[in-house]
């Protein structure tokens, strides 16, 4: 400040508040699935933009699609199939996203979910469990393997097996995991023999018999599980 002859300074500080920014995109990693998945299964993840990087975000499907009803997604962003596609039937779905901060801004964007053909494969050429042919409700079967319920894959409950967990290859074979007798081996070539990991030795499956019964090739026995 100055009169001409005399002046004076002084230093003014001045605070930049902060405000809450609305997101400004969605991404999601995924957008295609194979057809014929059972209702349940996951597609992909959405994900926010935001200016205000540390931010929390909702997700929900809103009006604006009438494919909506087909998804179901979790307020953390998790896409899920909530039918059974059949790619001859229709190839493409519309969905209408809507993510919210928690400051209660929102942003709102339209995406279209591919389905992929599925090469129609016989019985008999199932190697993955994961890929055996529908048979009935929740029911698939693999010609080596017999039927087995698979709506809670990697547990399924087998005919002979009961509840077991796969891990699977395409390549190595199959590792069966029962709670009795640890983890098994096997693969298409071998099944009903089954290599038991916990005492090193060969396994005869019974596949007429339930419950699970089997030949013991370290005592030459056969045993029965309840």
């Amino acid at each position: 400040v100055s009169d001409g002859s005399l002046s004076s300074e002084i230093t003014i500080y001045l605070s930049v508040l902060p405000v809450n920014d609305s997101p400004n995109n969605i991404l999601l990693s995924n957008s295609s699935i194979a057809e014929g998945l059972s209702a349940g299964h996951h597609i992909g993840f959405f994900t926010a933009e935001d200016p205000d990087h540390i931010q929390s975000h909702t997700f929900s499907l809103v009006s604006g699609s009438a494919d909506n009803e087909l998804f179901s997604l979790d307020l953390n962003g998790s896409l899920q199939t909530a039918t059974i596609f059949d790619f001859e039937e229709k190839s493409s779905y519309s969905i209408r996203v809507q993510t919210t901060d928690q400051g209660g801004m929102s942003f709102e964007r339209a995406f279209t979910v591919t389905i992929t053909d599925s090469t129609e494969i016989s019985v008999d050429s199932v190697v993955l469990l994961s890929e055996g042919v529908t048979a009935t409700a929740g029911w698939k079967q693999a010609g080596w393997f017999g039927y087995y319920f698979s709506e809670s894959y990697p547990w399924i409950y087998h005919s002979n097996l009961g509840w077991i967990y796969i891990f699977e290859s395409e390549t190595t074979g199959v590792w069966l995991y029962r709670e009795l007798l640890g983890w098994l081996w096997t693969n298409p070539s071998t099944y009903p023999y089954l290599y038991r990991n916990e005492s090193s030795n060969w396994l005869y499956l019974d596949r007429e018999h339930g419950p699970v019964r089997y030949y013991d090739y370290s005592t030459s026995n056969w045993d029965i599980e309840e």
